[in-house]
């Protein structure tokens, strides 16, 4: 069944990350906005033989800002979720599809790839997504003392744990590179706007749809703030919120200068 306005995940959320612009009565929960615009979807052979017909949704889609190869200019990435089956631009959900698998094997059979593309053709296309887009990406800023902005990204991957890693990345001679990765768990996220995973006790357990625009706007400025992962110390160390064998919740200090890449 279909999870339609995830009141009670999203107000959690907000209110765990301090957003109190959004008051949703639980009492009046409009139903999915039904379209004639349908796409039909034939499911990986073995997986399903079922034809599905639901209402694509876009997904959203994030953009960075940043001086990423130290030159002084500030650059913007725009995230791009591509089938090269259809050869264009593609929709990353459906109204009536919250299996994570059957998603997966969706977006398999549209040959789908996810990446971001600079407003300056000079710059690598960067390559940090996932089967459905990232859960989260950032500018960290600069975060090895080089001059240029670092990214942080968590890519979306198809399963139901939410045992993930946040990847540090940073464009070396024009090419990026991974600096460092660490170990999170993906309900530490803040949401993403319009449409996301949500949570229980063992893992993901579906998707919410959000069609209001006031919650959507505080979703978003939520996203923007949060840095709760990773903090920026001096002469190229950071603080990561992370977890190990030995701690379920810890936090470490990297040293990024002394790492070999």
């Amino acid at each position: 069944m279909v999870k339609t306005y995830r009141y009670d995940l999203i107000i959690k959320l907000l209110f765990v990350f301090s957003i109190t612009e959004a008051f949703i009565s639980c009492s009046n929960r409009p139903s999915i906005p039904q379209s004639k615009n349908t796409e039909t979807v034939n499911k990986t052979p073995g997986i399903d033989s079922a034809v599905i017909v639901d209402t694509p949704i876009y997904g959203y889609r994030f953009k960075i800002i940043g001086n990423f190869s130290a030159d002084g200019n500030r650059d913007t990435f725009y995230e791009h979720y591509f089938s090269l089956r259809d050869n264009k631009e593609t929709n990353k959900f459906y109204s009536g599809e919250e299996d994570i698998y059957d998603l997966d094997s969706i977006a398999s059979e549209k040959k789908v790839i996810s990446f971001f593309l600079s407003s300056n053709p000079d710059l690598d296309t960067l390559h940090a997504g996932g089967v459905f887009g990232p859960l989260f990406i950032k500018n960290e800023g600069d975060l090895d003392g080089d001059g240029g902005d670092e990214i942080g990204f968590v890519p979306s991957l198809p399963q139901l744990s939410s045992v993930n890693h946040y990847h540090i990345l940073s464009l070396k001679h024009k090419k990026w590179i991974e600096l460092y990765s660490f170990e999170i768990r993906e309900w530490e996220l803040p949401p993403i706007p319009n449409t996301g995973r949500s949570y229980g006790m063992l893992g993901s357990d579906g998707f919410y749809h959000v069609f209001d625009d006031s919650l959507n706007n505080a979703i978003t400025q939520n996203l923007n703030k949060f840095h709760d992962l990773l903090k920026k110390l001096n002469n190229g160390k950071i603080r990561v919120k992370t977890f190990s064998e030995e701690a379920f919740d810890t936090t470490m200090v990297i040293d990024l200068k002394k790492l070999k890449y």
